[in-house]
């Protein structure tokens, strides 16, 4: 017994193929995106000042977000930025990673630990807090962080002196637009 395509299938032979295709190819594929070179070195050096400041003086998680909108405001290249905890900064049980990022023209913030958004299991988190190196992350899209395509640019952050741990990943985001 043949299968039965619904009617408007009959009515565009080629929406089928074309459909197939998309779902093929369009879904499973990233949107090809390009960082211009000055803007990434630009970025990379900018969160690099940043870490060092809060690698030498740093700030309480409720310091933080004022630290990160300061950066965000400073660099209009940057999409958003995260400082998302290594530890528990405040409580036994509470992580924290306040996200500081760009919206209709203003600066919004918000918690980016959340039961659904576990961000040290993500490439941005646990690639440079496993190597111990600041990485450039594949573009993706960053739903439940900053909802776009980005690139997000991750440095390490540890505590100065004789006992060095991970403080956390520092975050530059970077709008992609394909």
């Amino acid at each position: 017994m043949a299968a039965r395509l619904p009617r408007f299938h009959t009515c565009w032979p080629g929406l089928t193929a074309a459909l197939i295709m998309w779902l093929a190819v369009g879904c499973a594929s990233t949107p090809t995106f390009k960082l211009p070179a000055g803007q990434q070195a630009s970025v990379e050096k900018a969160l690099q000042v940043l870490a060092l400041e809060l690698g030498r003086n740093p700030p309480s998680p409720e310091q933080v977000v004022a630290r990160l909108q300061a950066f965000v405001q400073g660099h209009p290249d940057v999409f958003g930025s995260t400082l998302a905890y290594a530890a528990p900064a405040s409580g036994p049980d509470r992580l924290t990673a306040p996200y500081v990022w760009r919206q209709g023209g203003m600066l919004a913030s918000k918690e980016l630990y959340a039961s659904d958004y576990l961000y040290r299991e993500l490439p941005w988190y646990n690639t440079p807090a496993t190597t111990g190196k600041a990485t450039w992350s594949k573009p993706y899209f960053d739903q439940g962080g900053g909802n776009i395509w980005m690139a997000t640019y991750s440095i390490p952050l540890y505590t100065q002196g004789n006992e060095t741990r991970l403080i956390g990943i520092l975050t530059a985001d970077l709008a992609l637009h394909p």
